[in-house]
């Protein structure tokens, strides 16, 4: 950057710069430091609140559903005493569970505080058949083969725009790159999974460069029919 300043070529970073404001606003509008004033998603997270006014007449009916006092001080006497509470309950698990049970919260030899992780819930046996029997019914199809087939019939991959601002047809190479892009950060394959994809981008017809126009895999073709894409 300094030097493109010195050059008096700040410009050429602009497309770069407006995509950092880009992330920033959106990372501000999910976390509502930033609020579109009229938007329902992304308003002020003060409209939705009530206004002293409206709260006076709700407090009473309110702290009674909830059984809380209406009176703070009250509120903060109540709190105080469910957390010394919670303390002494905490202090009774951690005396009676043994340095290495694994399985209960604990202290651990060096006196650190360990909290096991939630069992996993019981699936009965009946629903894992059931799952694996509907799972046999429906085709394997790969992920990189139906966005391959969906980019030859849509051209998607167009409509990005490159961080540098140029808008051109994209490449073999940078289709590939962008299809390995989409599955890597919208999927969830783990390293197995997503290196079959990757080779499967690597060697697919469509993104050959000696194979132009290539016809698309029949297990794609029939995905595609069964969805209802024309």
């Amino acid at each position: 950057m300094a030097k493109a300043r010195k050059t008096g070529g700040e410009k050429a970073f602009r497309h770069y710069w407006e995509l950092c404001l880009v992330l920033a606003l959106r990372d501000g509008l999910r976390s509502g430091d930033v609020f579109v004033p009229g938007s329902r998603r992304y308003a002020d997270p003060g409209t939705y609140l009530f206004t002293p006014e409206q709260w006076e007449g709700r407090r009473a009916e309110f702290c009674q559903l909830v059984r809380k006092p209406a009176r703070a001080a009250e509120a903060i006497d109540q709190v105080k005493e469910e957390l010394h509470q919670a303390l002494e309950d905490l202090e009774e698990t951690l005396a009676n569970a043994a340095p290495n049970d694994v399985g209960a919260v604990r202290l651990d030899e060096a006196r650190q505080l360990v909290i096991p992780p939630l069992s996993a819930e019981d699936i009965p046996a009946e629903a894992k058949a059931l799952r694996e029997e509907l799972s046999g019914m429906l085709p394997f199809v790969p992920i990189a083969s139906l966005l391959i087939e969906l980019d030859a019939r849509t051209h998607f991959l167009d409509c990005f725009t490159h961080a540098g601002g140029r808008r051109t047809k994209l490449s073999i190479e940078q289709k590939r790159n962008s299809l390995a892009v989409l599955i890597a950060g919208a999927t969830n394959l783990g390293l197995t999974r997503m290196s079959e994809a990757v080779r499967r981008l690597l060697r697919h017809p469509r993104l050959d460069p000696r194979v132009v126009g290539a016809p698309s895999t029949p297990a794609s073709r029939s995905a595609f029919s069964r969805t209802g894409t024309q």
